[in-house]
């Protein structure tokens, strides 16, 4: 178990009892010993109304008879106690269609099977520490009510910035069937999605001039609006349901859309632009503040074993500096 976290009670749904046997042995070998093991999705449903047990951690199998997982997770995100748990799903489908339901509908990690040890424990890991952050942030995990009432004057600690980073975190799961994903979660998405032999992501980064300007003139509701409406207009530009959206601070987005054709940094800036422009108006009524967005370069993700997140950042940043640059030089011309 990692480090000194406190211990995590998961709850393992999967229909299969020879995957049960194997994850109770390698959980409980690597410390983690709380477990629920049920084999249908209406034991598992049980446990999940329960008002008296409570959950760290959900793994959940996609393909079993009746409900399917990705349902299940689904219904577990509706849970107001379970909005921030991390949910893993085990499956045997390494189809993008399955990878993309899976974090469409709120889905933290993805296992394929059959299942690696190492892999496993650490993807619990990376879950456990997951958990106790957001336990940490949140407060009691059973009750979460983060998002502050519209004209609310709870503050955020940090700077400006870090209130806007702060909040993005915290509504991302409240949009996440929208395809705003957290951070950690856009990470997982495309760590799966390139171990597809078909990958096909254009990823582009979408970046909101002055941010901390429009984060202060409209209420926190609004600007989680505000943010709803850059991803829908992300989705129309691209053509594609199930683009994905993450904030990475300072008012740059990273965009993943699998099967687009994006093209050119003009054509995603102007397109995503005009979608923005009109989308805006009807999410924030009567907000009548230019939006200024600049775009990168788009980049396309090959099948790859593990794409270098950090890096894919810092290419990203460069991207939408050489374009700011590149837009201040056409103007003093």
């Amino acid at each position: 178990m990692a480090g000194n976290l406190a211990p995590m009670k998961i709850l393992i749904i999967e229909d299969d009892p020879i995957a049960i046997d194997f994850l109770r042995d390698c959980l409980s070998e690597a410390g983690y010993t709380d477990l629920t093991c049920v084999t249908s999705a209406d034991a598992g449903e049980l446990h999940i109304r329960n008002k008296l047990e409570h959950f760290d951690c959900f793994l959940l199998d996609i393909s079993m008879p009746g409900k399917s997982g990705i349902e299940i997770c689904a219904e577990i995100r509706k849970t107001t106690r379970y909005r921030y748990t991390p949910i893993l799903m085990i499956t045997r489908l390494a189809e993008r269609s399955s990878i993309r339901a899976a974090f469409q509908n709120g889905a933290s990690d993805y296992i394929t099977k059959p299942f690696e040890y190492f892999e496993v424990i650490a993807r619990i890991n990376i879950a456990q520490r997951l958990a106790a952050t957001r336990a940490k942030e949140h407060g009691d995990p059973l009750v979460i009510d983060p998002m502050p009432k519209a004209g609310s004057s709870e503050q955020y600690p940090g700077s400006f910035l870090r209130k806007i980073d702060t909040l993005i975190d915290q509504e991302s799961l409240s949009l996440e069937r929208d395809g705003v994903l957290p951070m950690f979660v856009f990470k997982n998405y495309l760590e799966r999605i390139t171990r597809v032999e078909t990958c096909a992501i254009e990823v582009f980064a979408i970046k909101v001039e002055d941010i901390e300007d429009h984060f202060g003139r409209i209420d926190p509701a609004n600007f989680i609006r505000f943010i709803g409406a850059l991803n829908t207009s992300v989705k129309e530009f691209t053509g594609i349901d199930s683009a994905f959206m993450t904030h990475v601070g300072e008012g740059l987005f990273l965009c993943a859309a699998d099967g687009a054709n994006v093209s050119s940094v003009d054509k995603i800036e102007r397109g995503v632009s005009e979608c923005f422009d009109r989308r805006l108006s009807k999410a924030v009524p009567g907000y009548t503040r230019r939006v200024e967005l600049t775009s990168s370069e788009p980049l396309h993700l090959l099948t790859a074993s593990r794409p270098n997140f950090n890096r894919l950042i810092k290419v990203m940043r460069t991207r939408v500096n050489l374009r700011q640059s590149d837009k201040m030089s056409s103007v003093g011309a």
